[in-house]
């Protein structure tokens, strides 16, 4: 399965358990460990989870319209989005185009039935 990491780093952040290079630890471990191939990743730095509109995002949506990968992995959820409507938009959109999210810390696959 190809995947496409992403990280987000705000103001807000426990900087040291949310730095961009533990959360890049984390997921790129879980896809190593799961025998995906990393086709990409991107991260947004000092960036508000309430801001849509960032590069990091841009580059997963790129992905995914392209038909290059087959999942984005994060540490959690909320490294996509803080707000819950935009959270779903971001799992919608994707899982609309056969790609699904992959969340490390919550165990969350938005291809699981249970979830629905």
């Amino acid at each position: 399965m190809r995947v496409w990491l992403y990280y987000r780093l705000s103001n807000d952040d426990d900087k040291e358990q949310n730095s961009l290079l533990n959360q890049r630890r984390i997921t790129l471990e879980y896809a190593l460990r799961n025998g995906y191939i990393v086709a990409g990743e991107s991260s947004d730095y000092n960036a508000s989870g309430m801001n849509f509109q960032r590069e990091g995002i841009r580059e997963i949506v790129k992905a995914v319209e392209a038909g290059s990968i087959d999942a984005v992995i994060v540490k959690d959820l909320s490294r996509l989005d803080r707000h819950k409507i935009q959270t779903a938009l971001l799992i919608d959109f994707p899982r609309e185009n056969n790609v699904r999210v992959l969340s490390v810390t919550e165990s969350v696959d938005t291809f699981d039935k249970t979830m629905t």
